[in-house]
C-alpha cells in the first residue's frame, strides 16, 4: 500500500495507567492522528504468534469468544478487527492520516513484549515512545480486582502465586511489573529524548498539565484546541475488601 504514513509515536505502559484515557485525549487534537484501533500490537506479533505467549493470549481472548474469533481470524485469514498482526492491515490503520504533525498508536504491550522494541526501532527508528507507569504493586492489586469481579471467591495470595509462574495466563501482568528491564530494551536503542516516562499518580492528579507535556513532545501546538480531560476512560475498580486494602498499603509501604 502506497502513500500510506507511519505512526511517528506510540503509547504504551502498564494495565491500569491510563492509557485508555490518554488515547482518548489525544485523538482530539486537530493535529493529531490516532490509529482507530486502540491496542493493534502489530510490533508484537512475533511473541503473540510464538509460544509461550501465543497460548497466553489465548487463554486470555477465550474469555471473550468474539474476541477470540477476532484473534483467529487475525492470525489465520488476516481478517482481524483489534489485533492486526500483518504488515498491510497495520498500514490500513493510517490510511486516513493525512496532515497531522502527530501520528499515533497506543498498544500498552509493547512496554514488556521482548520484540516490540527492536521491532518499532527497524520501522521507525525516529519514533516518540511515551511510556505510562505505576507502582507496581497498586497496578497488580488493581489487575486483581479485575480478576476478581469475574471471581469474588479469589485470594490475593493464590492468584499472585499462580501468575508469578511463566507461562501462567496472567504471568504477564507481573513480569510486566519489571520495569527497569522492559525499559532497558527501549533505551538501549532509542535516544533518550525520543523517550518520556510518566507516572500514573501524575495523570491521575494532573491530567492537562501531563497532556500539555505530552503535546510539546510530540511538536503539537497546545493552544489550538481545548482537550476535554473531564472524563476518565476504563477506570480501575475500587477495592471492597478492607482486608485487601490493609495488604495493600503495607506492601506500599504507607
Amino acid at each position: 500500500m502506497t502513500g500510506v504514513k507511519l505512526p511517528n509515536f506510540f503509547l504504551a505502559g502498564v494495565p491500569k495507567a491510563g492509557s485508555t484515557s490518554l488515547y482518548e485525549y489525544l485523538r482530539q487534537h486537530p493535529r493529531v492522528y490516532m490509529s482507530p484501533i486502540k491496542e493493534p500490537l502489530f510490533f508484537g506479533a512475533a511473541d503473540m504468534l510464538a509460544d509461550p505467549f501465543r497460548r497466553q493470549y489465548l487463554r486470555y481472548l477465550g474469555r471473550n469468544p468474539a474476541q477470540l474469533r477476532r484473534f483467529l481470524d487475525d492470525t489465520d485469514n488476516r481478517r482481524g478487527k483489534r489485533y492486526t498482526l500483518y504488515w498491510d492491515d497495520y498500514l490500513r490503520l493510517f490510511q486516513d492520516a493525512g496532515a497531522e504533525t502527530a501520528i499515533g498508536e497506543a498498544s500498552v504491550d509493547y512496554f514488556w513484549l521482548p520484540s516490540a522494541a527492536q521491532a518499532i526501532r527497524r520501522a521507525v527508528p525516529a519514533a516518540r515512545l511515551i511510556f505510562v507507569l505505576r507502582h507496581p504493586v497498586e497496578k497488580l492489586f488493581a489487575s486483581f480486582f479485575v480478576a476478581r469481579r469475574r471471581d469474588p471467591q479469589l485470594i490475593f495470595q493464590e492468584w499472585f502465586r499462580a501468575a508469578a509462574c511463566p507461562g501462567a495466563p496472567a504471568w504477564p501482568l507481573v513480569d510486566g511489573g519489571r520495569y527497569a528491564t522492559h525499559l532497558g530494551r527501549f533505551l538501549d536503542l532509542f535516544p533518550r529524548d525520543q523517550v518520556r516516562i510518566y507516572l500514573y499518580e501524575t495523570y491521575r492528579s494532573n491530567a492537562a498539565s501531563m497532556l500539555r507535556d505530552i503535546f510539546t513532545f510530540l511538536g503539537v501546538e497546545r493552544s489550538d484546541y481545548p482537550i476535554d480531560t473531564t472524563r476518565r476512560y476504563n477506570e480501575g475498580v475500587v477495592p471492597r475488601s478492607a482486608r485487601l486494602h490493609r495488604l495493600r498499603r503495607r506492601l506500599l509501604g504507607d
